[in-house]
Formats: C-alpha cells, sequence, structure tokens
C-alpha cells in the first residue's frame, strides 16, 4: 500500500489509476494524514442465465 499526498495524485492520476487496476492500493493524504482510497470497482456477476443479480432482483 503506497500513501501520496494530493498534488502528487493529481499530476499522477492516471498512472495511480493503472496501478489501483492491477491489485495495488492506494491512500491519499494531506498533510500526512491519510484521507481516501482508491478502490477498483468490481465487475457485475451475472447468474447462470444472463441476467445481473440486480436486474433480477432489484
Amino acid at each position: 500500500m503506497e500513501m501520496v499526498n494530493i498534488h502528487k495524485a493529481k499530476t499522477n492520476l492516471s498512472a495511480l489509476i493503472e496501478r489501483v487496476l492491477r491489485g495495488e492500493k492506494i491512500i491519499i493524504a494531506r498533510n500526512g494524514e491519510p484521507l481516501v482510497s482508491i478502490n477498483k470497482i468490481p465487475k457485475k456477476r451475472k447468474d447462470r442465465v444472463g441476467v445481473s443479480l440486480k436486474e433480477r432482483f432489484g
């Protein structure tokens, strides 16, 4: 897990996103205090008939 300051995150956002997509954990901090993390959003799962679980169950 890497912690980066806000300025570095803004400057390198595309590279940070690519790292998160490869499985790394990134925390964004201000003055050394962790504020937020960047997380990958999982792909939607589909059940056996090809309908997403959200569509099927609301």
